[in-house]
C-alpha cells in the first residue's frame, strides 16, 4: 500500500486517446498523479471535477495531472469529455495493479431520523440491502442497523415502480423486490426509532 512521500512506481499505460504514458517520460517535471476507482461515479466525478476548476493554479504551477483508474481508454475518453476534463486519464486494466496498492475506500455516515430519511447511496453498486444494512460483504467495515430498520424504498426508472425491502418480512405480493442499491440513486428508509441513528457505510469499493 502506498503511503505518503513514497515514489509512485513506474509505469506505461494507455490514455484515453490511445497514447502510451510513460512516467519516466516525465522525469524533471511536476507530476499529479491521482487514482480513483471507476468513472462517472459520484465521489469520482466530484475529483476530478476539483482539479479541472482548479486548471489555472495547477496550469501555472506547471503540473502534468494524470488520473489512473481500471477503466478502459474508450470508457476514459467518455468521462472526459462529459465533464470537459482537461487533462488525460490512464487505464490500468490489472497490468500493474494500482488497486492493490493504493486504498480507496472511504466512509460516508448518513443520520437517519425517525420515520423516514431520504438518502442517496454513496456505497457499492448493487449490493444487497442486507449487506448495506448489516455492515458485511461489500459493505465490510459499515456499522450494521439491520435491527433498526423496518423498510427501505426506492424509485425504479425503468419499470416506472417503487421496489421494497422489508427486513423482518412482510407477507405482501411484490414486496422485498428491492434486491440491490444503486450507485447515485435515492431511497427512501423508515426506522423503528423514535430517537436518530447514525449508518456510517463504506464508500468507492471497488
Amino acid at each position: 500500500m502506498l503511503s505518503a512521500g513514497d515514489r509512485a512506481p513506474s509505469f506505461s499505460l494507455p490514455d484515453d486517446t490511445g497514447r502510451t504514458v510513460t512516467l519516466a517520460s516525465l522525469k524533471g517535471r511536476t507530476v499529479v498523479l491521482y487514482f480513483y476507482p471507476k468513472d462517472d461515479t459520484p465521489g469520482c466525478t466530484t475529483q476530478a471535477c476539483g482539479l479541472r476548476d482548479n486548471w489555472a493554479a495547477l496550469e501555472q504551477a506547471g503540473a502534468v495531472v494524470l488520473g489512473v483508474s481500471p477503466d478502459s481508454p474508450a470508457r476514459h475518453a467518455a468521462f472526459r469529455a462529459k465533464y470537459d476534463l482537461l487533462f488525460a486519464l490512464l487505464a490500468d486494466e490489472g497490468k500493474l495493479g494500482f488497486d492493490r496498492i493504493v486504498d480507496f475506500t472511504d466512509e460516508i455516515t448518513y443520520t437517519l431520523n425517525f420515520r423516514w430519511s431520504l438518502i442517496t447511496w454513496a456505497g457499492a453498486d448493487g449490493i444487497s440491502p442486507t449487506d448495506a444494512l448489516s455492515g458485511t460483504g461489500a459493505n465490510d467495515g459499515g456499522t450494521n442497523i439491520l435491527s433498526e430498520v423496518t423498510a427501505v424504498y426506492g424509485w425504479q426508472q425503468q419499470s416506472q415502480s417503487w421496489l421494497s425491502f422489508f427486513p423482518d418480512g412482510v407477507g405482501v405480493p411484490g414486496a422485498n423486490d428491492l434486491t440491490g442499491l444503486e450507485e447515485g440513486a435515492a431511497y427512501w428508509i423508515a426506522i423503528k426509532g423514535p430517537n436518530s441513528i447514525t449508518w456510517t457505510v463504506v464508500t468507492d469499493v471497488n
